[in-house]
């Protein structure tokens, strides 16, 4: 086994241009973030990402978090009891991103515990709307006990299909087993396109009016 230091985040990665980069069969325990991938603003976007077969437990803010990365895979890992989230790919480069058969249970539970402004979310995909993408798959995902939503997304070109999400919002309200966002204010939405969700299995939206 491989033990690494809990202190802060587990595995960061920043820095411009950084590219091909394989993550496979490591458990994170009890980090800040478990892995951090980021390019900075203005930095040449990175590509080809894998992170495969690792475990994530007790993280504080983010099992997995990808920023201003392309072609990114993320596949068959298991997340358990994260504080505020699980995996994020949240920028506006996430082209050729494939969240496919990873397990999140145990999502942002703990009321004034989450670590982060936006928690409670165990996948999130979120493009920003204004952006054309192609090619993102959130597919054959299980989500089970969650803050506030199962799964987020943003952006065009995108397929959310065969994923069972289970007890939702059970920390804050006014959230989904599957979400999105456009601003309706005057000229602040836009005009997305492509983007299916089917054959997926939603159970126990239970929500909390505390939340």
């Amino acid at each position: 086994n491989v033990e690494v230091s809990t202190i802060g985040t587990n595995l960061l990665i920043s820095g411009s241009s950084r590219s091909i980069i394989t993550i496979n069969d490591i458990e994170f325990f009890g980090a800040k973030s478990g892995i951090t991938l980021t390019i900075p603003a203005g930095g040449t976007i990175g590509r080809n990402v894998t992170i495969n077969n690792c475990e994530f437990n007790y993280c504080s803010e983010y099992a997995v978090i990808v920023n201003n990365f392309r072609d990114t895979t993320i596949t068959n890992n298991i997340v358990k009891e994260s504080l505020s989230n699980g995996i994020w790919v949240s920028n506006s480069q996430s082209s050729g991103t494939t969240v496919e058969n990873n397990t999140v249970t145990g999502t942002c539970l703990v009321y004034g515990m989450a670590m982060v402004t936006n928690s409670g979310e165990p996948i999130r995909v979120a493009t920003p709307n204004t952006v054309i993408t192609t090619n993102i798959f959130i597919r054959n995902n299980y989500v089970k006990d969650t803050g506030y939503n199962g799964i987020r997304y943003g952006g065009s070109g995108l397929l959310i299909e065969k994923n069972i999400i289970d007890r939702f919002c059970l920390i804050k309200d006014d959230g989904g087993a599957i979400y999105s966002f456009n601003s309706l204010t005057p000229g602040g939405g836009s005009v997305t396109l492509n983007r299916t969700i089917r054959n997926t299995i939603i159970l126990n939206g239970l929500g909390t009016t505390l939340g």
